[in-house]
């Protein structure tokens, strides 16, 4: 008996086919008794005699009942279908299908009786799996499986049973890898790597920080520059109080600022009236009076209107007029000077006012109007909102005015206003109640001021003729100008309540100047600087007797008064920011 190539089952030694499977056998040769395999026939192995071997005794077992086998009908011979000769075949062969099921013609151009045909669908056994590693018969044609990884071993199939076999890879075909190729391991294994590196280096630095936080108290601090360097661990000085009256000197612009500076209230000796300003203590709308003393709570509601310059506090202190947006338009509120009751409120629909400002006598409001989004500017135009009536009344009908600049003229009944058209601006005067509108000249200024003369202030190219900026003055009457004074690198900023002083800006060293308009005289208040970095330094606030100029010192957070004509240095006035100096 010898066993079947293809599904291992017995047949007999002369058996060209199988009986279980249908599968052709090979041929054997004669006088040999090999065995065939999937690979060929290959000798049969005799075991070598084992002297160490003993008969072991007959066992007497009970014969096996008799099986009747399944009855199986007979099968009608395959009859194949008639297959056209390949173009392929060799020139003067006979080819064509078997005239067995399976077995394929033997002559003399296929001494070996294999089919010279491709397998045709539905025809002949199932070839055998392709096994390029060369495993035994009946068993998966797998790779040899590493330890602890790819599928589960097969055991040897059983006729119709274990995992389908794969034809061999295509190119650019790649299955999973087993075991998992090195560079892949490696690219995990270095981002492991790295967050664990990551979380050290965090540990260490934050274990450093905690390390400094808990002894920097207890170490002596790092010495300044003219101090006693010596190694003793002293106790860290108290910082010292500024002096109320600085020692007349400029070294109080040069100190560098350490932290947050010390908290500086007003004490002014002498001074009149109250500043307005809101407290750090409460972060309430406080006036406090100049010459010293406690913070007094207004009663409004909101401080914020006043902080973002959309608050503004008539010059007598009476009353105060505040804007709030609401949708594409806003409510005007006029209230009283502690912010105590509401005296008149309107409301703009389709337009928001860019500033407000009140007329000398405290009774009028003025501002120019803009769109919401401030980007059409063929509505700007020039309201007045009368104080005590509510009474609003649109002052120009052209458009297209400038946000600035815009200034009372001094017996509150007139106003300047530039207009914008065609690519020239132009200085105008009108009344209060929209009468008399007069063109002047042609400016490119941002700032005007009535002076108390009737005459305009204001800063631009004077004289055509020399292109220089300048001081202009600008009689209305008889639109003539006058060049006061070059300005060089100096800006014009604002005028004194009673027209006298001329405030200045250099914008190359950040000094801050006093003209007067009368004597050409210069006061400086603030010194140029003497370092490389210029201090940031703005105008802020007037007294109301023109007494003391304000200016806010953005290095040191602190708000300075300068005495006119004192001949001695600004003195810090307070750390806020003042809103309004009332009388």
């Amino acid at each position: 008996m010898i066993q079947c190539v293809v599904c291992r089952a017995s047949i007999a030694d002369d058996s060209v086919y199988c009986a279980n499977c249908g599968a052709r056998q090979p041929e054997r040769s004669a006088g040999t008794d090999d065995q065939p395999t999937v690979m060929g026939a290959q000798p049969a192995s005799t075991p070598a005699a084992d002297d160490r071997t003993e008969a072991l005794p007959a066992l007497n077992l009970p014969a096996a009942p008799a099986v009747t086998p399944p009855f199986v009908p007979p099968v009608a011979p395959h009859q194949a279908p008639e297959v056209p000769p390949s173009p392929y075949a060799p020139v003067g062969q006979n080819y064509g299908p078997p005239t067995a099921p399976y077995a394929p013609p033997s002559n003399a151009a296929n001494p070996t009786g294999q089919s010279p045909y491709a397998p045709q669908p539905g025809y002949g056994p199932p070839a055998p799996p392709f096994n390029p590693y060369g495993s035994p018969a009946g068993q998966t044609p797998y790779p040899p499986q590493q330890s602890g990884y790819g599928p589960t071993p097969y055991s040897p199939q059983q006729p119709g049973y274990g995992p389908p076999a794969y034809p061999p890879q295509q190119p650019g075909y790649n299955q999973a890898a087993y075991p998992p190729q090195p560079n892949q391991a490696r690219k995990r294994g270095g981002a492991g790597r790295w967050l664990i590196g990551l979380g050290v280096v965090l540990l260490l630095v934050a274990g450093g920080f905690g390390i400094y936080s808990a002894t920097r108290d207890q170490t002596s601090p790092t010495p300044l520059v003219g101090l006693n360097n010596s190694a003793t661990n002293t106790p860290r000085p108290t910082r010292t109080p500024r002096p109320s009256q600085p020692t007349p000197t400029d070294e109080i612009f040069n100190e560098p600022t350490i932290g947050i500076p010390p908290i500086v209230v007003p004490d002014l000796t002498g001074a009149s009236g109250k500043l307005v300003y809101v407290s750090s203590n409460t972060y309430e709308l406080v006036a406090v009076p100049a010459s010293g003393g406690d913070e007094e709570p207004l009663a409004f509601a909101d401080s914020d209107p006043f902080y973002s310059s959309e608050g503004k506090f008539a010059p007598d202190g009476t009353r105060a007029a505040t804007y709030q947006r609401k949708g594409n338009g806003a409510i005007l509120t006029v209230l009283a000077g502690d912010g105590a009751k509401t005296i008149a409120t309107t409301t703009l629909t389709s337009s928001v006012p860019y500033d407000l400002l009140w007329s000398p006598d405290s009774s009028k409001v003025a501002f120019i109007v803009n769109d919401a989004d401030y980007n059409d500017t063929s509505e700007q135009n020039l309201f007045v909102l009368n104080a005590t009536t509510s009474e609003l009344r649109q002052v120009t009908t052209s458009g297209s005015l400038d946000t600035s600049p815009l200034a009372w003229s001094r017996d509150s009944s007139r106003l300047v206003y530039s207009l914008a058209q065609e690519a020239t601006t132009t200085l105008h005067t009108v009344n209060a109640d929209g009468s008399d509108d007069q063109s002047l000249v042609d400016s490119f200024t941002f700032g005007a001021w009535w002076l108390p003369d009737g005459r305009i202030v204001y800063e631009d190219f004077c004289d055509a003729a020399s292109f220089e900026r300048g001081i202009c003055l600008l009689d209305p009457a008889s639109k003539n100008i006058e060049t006061f004074q070059a300005l060089g690198d100096n800006s014009l900023s604002g005028v004194s309540p009673d027209g006298t002083w001329l405030m200045l800006e250099n914008y190359e060293d950040g000094s801050l100047t006093l003209l007067n308009r009368e004597t050409k005289a210069t006061e400086i208040v603030a010194p140029p600087a003497t370092t490389g970095e210029i201090p940031l330094r703005f105008w802020s606030v007037w007294s109301p007797d023109s007494r003391y100029a304000t200016f806010r010192d953005s290095d040191t957070y602190t708000t300075y008064a300068y005495e006119i004509g004192s001949n001695q240095p600004p003195q810090p006035l307070t750390t806020e920011t003042v809103i309004a100096w009332l009388p």
